[in-house]
């Protein structure tokens, strides 16, 4: 068995893209938010910056801090989410209540100038963002990509699919060009036998993989919620909401409105419900409906007061999903399953809409094959058809393929000479003494513990490189997976951390949620810093070789591959 450095990427991403999808739908059913947030200002800075993925689990509020960093929904902004750190702890009426302020504001949400947001109440807060001693953790930057295609009115779609066209075009002509470079036996072989088809498993292997990636799009489309309220009965009691209905009588009906917008370039298909114990008096009129590109709706929610109805206050949420992909299912079926169970219908939507584009993909996979052996098969007769002048005139066209194909080759050897010895690295041969320097990472921990995870993980990484060379190991395979196995256990010692505030009186789907996302955000990370680990393992060793060398030179003679 070959233990290869990108298979194990591929394999930690992989990991992490069915962890997302299978906490997206844990998410839908339970009808819970999901944990993860992009920092889109800039009231956070130096702590935060725009462009920021940061994650948050739930939390007593007893469990809450001065100096912790919360997010919770804002009065003023339609539950818009913030994230700004606590500054001050009070109690009104006997119930906890917290003063928030970003840290490069000059005054608390509460206070100042602006229009002031009231103190943040249970109700309100989300949870605290995933912190080490109040410094938070974060995936820094990679969010600036979502935050331009909503600035950009959904141009990041448009440049996806000129991306998606121009790439199948270019896999197009890659597989000509490769098909056109056999020698003349397989040339033979072909003309006689036929090209090769697509195996079964092969288009299988696709299929999986397609259905994969469009789940995984799925959880990133629009999810949005309004708080309602309503009071039967009652006087000055209705809490504030985004869709406040005030307080009604026996018969009492009113309408209000909420806008449903498509920033996209694609047309959206919208379901909306609402849940809570407000469900008894009001119900969205459109629970399926279709904007174009650019549209803007108002929608309405009505209230109807029954007679004889109990006297209180009312809260709910109106929740609204949407998806490109759900264009594909019909109207009525939609609007059956909403009836059915809304959370139920929206993981079937997102399943099926996923395994319908699934099977075009794979359809179009087919005609492309075949319209692949067809042109083989042609240019094979092609010297003695009747039809030689077309072959003659696509002369112009069979060069830029065979262009493209050299360009494509070049760069290959120029990646693979700088990064294919760290890609293609076997450690089958590893020995097992080469993790004697392993455990030089818990030297490390107290950096972790006092807010520096990122740096503490490098340096671990790159102390435990060069310890596994002053002991002896002067293979790269060995040094490299030192570093990467002390970068892991510093990481699994951050997950466990993080997850040791993690509150137990949730239910059991609603805390594997959580904790199946913030697995997933915790591969992500390692994935990104997996090949700054290799490298900085692996400088450890060079530069410890290089000193030797100069000291003596007689370590040239030595065998290593540093």
């Amino acid at each position: 068995m070959k233990l290869k450095l990108k298979s194990i990427l591929y394999n930690v991403l992989f990991v992490a893209v069915v962890l997302i999808i299978f906490s997206h739908l844990l998410f839908t059913g339970t009808g819970n938010q999901s944990p993860t947030s992009v920092v889109m200002g800039d009231s956070m800075e130096p702590t935060l910056h725009r462009g920021d993925i940061v994650t948050w689990v739930p939390v007593k509020l007893e469990e809450i801090r001065i100096g912790d960093i919360i997010v919770y929904e804002s009065y003023l902004r339609h539950d818009a989410l913030v994230i700004h750190r606590v500054v001050n702890v009070t109690s009104i009426n006997g119930k906890i209540y917290f003063e928030t302020k970003g840290d490069a504001n000059n005054y608390t949400d509460q206070k100042g100038p602006h229009a002031p947001e009231p103190f943040i109440g249970e109700q309100r807060i989300k949870g605290k963002v995933l912190s080490i001693k109040q410094e938070p953790l974060r995936i820094p930057y990679i969010g600036n990509l979502w935050l331009w295609g909503e600035e950009s009115q959904g141009k990041i779609i448009a440049v996806a699919i000129i991306c998606f066209t121009v790439t199948g075009l270019l896999v197009f002509a890659a597989l000509i060009a490769w098909r056109e470079k056999k020698d003349e036996k397989n040339r033979l072989t072909a003309l006689l036998f036929g090209p090769e088809r697509l195996r079964y498993r092969r288009v299988f292997a696709y299929a999986i993989t397609i259905f994969i990636i469009l789940l995984l799009l799925t959880a990133l489309f629009a999810y949005d919620r309004r708080s309602t309220s309503l009071g039967v009965e009652t006087f000055g009691n209705v809490p504030e909401s985004s869709v406040n209905f005030g307080t009604l009588g026996d018969g009492g009906r009113e309408i209000r409105e909420y806008d449903a917008i498509n920033p996209t370039l694609l047309p959206l298909r919208f379901v909306a419900f609402a849940e809570g114990n407000i469900t008894a008096y009001i119900y969205v009129n459109e629970s399926v409906y279709t904007l174009q590109s650019g549209d803007t709706k108002s929608r309405n929610v009505a209230a109807y007061v029954p007679y004889g109805s109990s006297a209180g206050t009312y809260e709910g949420y109106v929740y609204v999903y949407s998806s490109p992909f759900w264009m594909l299912l019909p109207t009525g079926f939609m609007e059956d399953m909403m009836k059915w169970n809304p959370r139920g219908a929206i993981i079937v939507f997102d399943l099926l809409s996923a395994f319908i584009l699934s099977i075009i993909s794979v359809m179009a996979l087919f005609v492309v094959s075949t319209l692949i052996d067809e042109y083989i098969m042609w240019r094979a007769y092609a010297s003695w058809k009747p039809g030689l002048w077309l072959h003659v005139h696509l002369h112009s066209v069979y060069n830029f393929i065979q262009t493209f194909a050299a360009q494509k080759h070049r760069l290959r050897r120029a990646f693979k000479k700088c990064f294919g010895w760290l890609l293609d690295l076997d450690w089958i041969e590893v020995r097992k003494g080469a993790f004697i320097s392993v455990p030089t990472a818990f030297f490390f921990v107290p950096i972790l513990l006092f807010g520096k995870p990122l740096e503490a993980i490098l340096i671990a990484s790159f102390a435990s490189g060069l310890v596994c060379y002053i002991i002896g190991y002067r293979w790269r395979a060995e040094i490299i997976l030192s570093g990467i196995v002390a970068g892991a256990i510093l990481f699994s010692i951050l997950i466990l951390v993080s997850l040791g505030s993690f509150p137990l009186n949730m239910g059991l789907v609603i805390s594997a949620a959580f904790i199946i996302r913030i697995l997933a955000y915790f591969l992500i990370v390692f994935a990104i810093l997996f090949l700054p680990l290799c490298f900085l393992a692996y400088i450890g060793a060079y530069l410890a070789q290089n000193l030797r060398e100069r000291l003596s030179p007689a370590c040239k003679l030595e065998i290593t591959d540093i």
